[in-house]
């Protein structure tokens, strides 16, 4: 699925951006539009396998799933199809392509698909107190408090574009970007309390359906009422309280 299509004439077929057919920008996957369509039931069983394929195969790294498989080209500003992708200077948060918010809702798609050891690795990999634990290359960071990306320390726009492929070997330092911003830190409470705990209502109903994987409990405190979410079946199980 493309990014985006450029329809220029009545007759013309459209240009494919962020697509393998790309040839304008040089990027070839977006994570956004396959996510979306995945976690809005707009595939078919057999295209949404096959997208998350895609995504697996090119959008995730080790410190999470990217926005594109590579950072759009930096012309010293110059605005030629996008805006602030090209025009900032910055190579962090969307820029950086590791946005969190993003990363989330491919979590979310991923508890909708059942897909629940990567739904777990997910909620790991961003969680501010378990990083360290999960990713080797991640900077020291303030444990207890949300990040809204996670940031490839390079020293401007050039050396990303240049040396990219160290962000997929997990060769270079990532970093945590902006603090207490958006929506994310709920989104991620959503995702730990509806559906890796499975506590949630519907239509007036208390619902328990925990997701989490084999060998792993999840006990969740709520007004001093402890409940188990979920236990798995292996005899290692691991706990997030």
């Amino acid at each position: 699925m493309a990014g985006y299509a450029i329809f220029d004439g009545a007759d013309a077929e459209p240009e494919l951006l962020l697509h393998p057919s790309d040839k304008k920008t040089g990027v070839s996957y977006s994570l956004i539009p396959m996510n979306c369509a995945i976690a809005g039931g707009l595939f078919t069983c057999e295209q949404a396998r096959h997208h998350l394929g895609v995504i697996r195969e090119h959008l995730n790294f080790p410190d999470g799933v990217r926005l594109m498989d590579k950072p759009l080209p930096y012309y010293g500003g110059e605005e030629r199809i996008f805006r602030r992708a090209e025009s900032s200077p910055f190579f962090g948060r969307e820029v950086g392509q590791m946005y969190i918010h993003a990363h989330l809702r491919w979590c979310e798609a991923m508890a909708l698909m059942g897909e629940d050891e990567a739904f777990w690795w997910g909620l790991r990999v961003v969680n501010p107190v378990t990083v360290a634990e999960n990713l080797g290359n991640a900077a020291l960071r303030q444990r207890n408090c949300y990040a809204s990306s996670s940031d490839a320390a390079f020293s401007d726009r050039y050396e990303a574009s240049a040396e990219w492929e160290r962000v997929r070997a997990g060769d270079i330092a990532v970093e945590a970007g902006w603090r207490i911003y958006s929506g994310g830190p709920g989104l991620y409470l959503d995702l730990l309390i509806r559906h890796l705990a499975g506590v949630r209502r519907s239509y007036g109903d208390e619902v328990t359906a925990p997701f989490a994987p084999p060998g792993e409990t999840v006990v969740l405190a709520l007004e001093n009422n402890a409940r188990v979410g979920g236990v798995g079946s292996r005899e290692s199980g691991k706990s997030m309280v």
